[in-house]
């Protein structure tokens, strides 16, 4: 049973660090004595740190500080607490590193969709011409065999992969809006840190019509795949 303390938004802002130190004790208090909520956590952190191996992302930039590491902590723990903490963050990290599923075990391929498998989330990182050619031909595909099952499709792209859905490098910008306006369940979504980055690079990023955006391809990755959706990487 979830503990109705904290919630997805919650467990997310622990694993990423974006507790202030008093919710962040309280929060370790609880993961002691709640089983579920410490297996909640466990997974998160499993989830994020294989998907951030495996993709070379904008997640792997540095990232800001937390607000409460800039501002100062609102008080410093007792050695005793201190303590208690290190060991429990040791424990939650060598039960992750132990465990053998991957959400990239996850990843399959077209000839594995089939009907009852309704949400499915293609990614590609690359900007391989080729690669994306799949990509869109996977996604018309899917749509084609299961559109009156109730199929749903995301194709995202990080990486080299934003190159896909710009409007200066596309070469598929036509085709991509035409699949997107024929189509009311496909979607193309554009990491925000990927456009970020080329920004203060000094590029101008345009994104093709009607291309939605995701804060971070690896958070959304692991959202979708939280909720059930397949995953296939191209």
């Amino acid at each position: 049973m979830n503990n109705p303390k904290h919630d997805d938004f919650r467990i997310h802002a622990f694993v990423d660090d974006q507790l202030d130190a008093e919710d962040r004790e309280e929060f370790m208090r609880d993961m002691e004595v709640d089983v579920s909520l410490r297996d909640q956590v466990c997974q998160l952190r499993h989830l994020k740190s294989t998907l951030r191996h495996a993709y070379v992302d904008e997640d792997t930039e540095a990232r800001p500080r937390p607000w409460y590491k800039r501002v100062g902590v609102r008080h410093v723990l007792a050695n005793g607490m201190a303590a208690g903490l290190v060991l429990m963050l040791g424990f939650v990290a060598g039960w992750a590193m132990n465990q053998s599923e991957s959400p990239l075990d996850n990843a399959i391929s077209l000839e594995q969709v089939h009907a009852q498998a309704l949400k499915v989330i293609l990614h590609i990182d690359d900007a391989d011409p080729a690669k994306f050619n799949q990509v869109l031909a996977t996604a018309d595909d899917l749509i084609g065999k299961y559109e009156r099952a109730g199929v749903e499709v995301e194709v995202i792209a990080n990486g080299g992969g934003l190159d896909h859905l710009r409007t200066d490098t596309s070469p598929k910008a036509r085709e991509v809006s035409a699949m997107m306006e024929k189509h009311d369940n496909l979607h193309f979504i554009a990491c925000t840190k990927a456009i970020q980055r080329l920004e203060r690079q000094g590029v101008e990023v345009m994104l093709i019509d009607h291309t939605h955006q995701a804060p971070s391809a690896v958070e959304h990755i692991v959202h979708r795949l939280q909720q059930g959706w397949q995953y296939i990487r191209v």
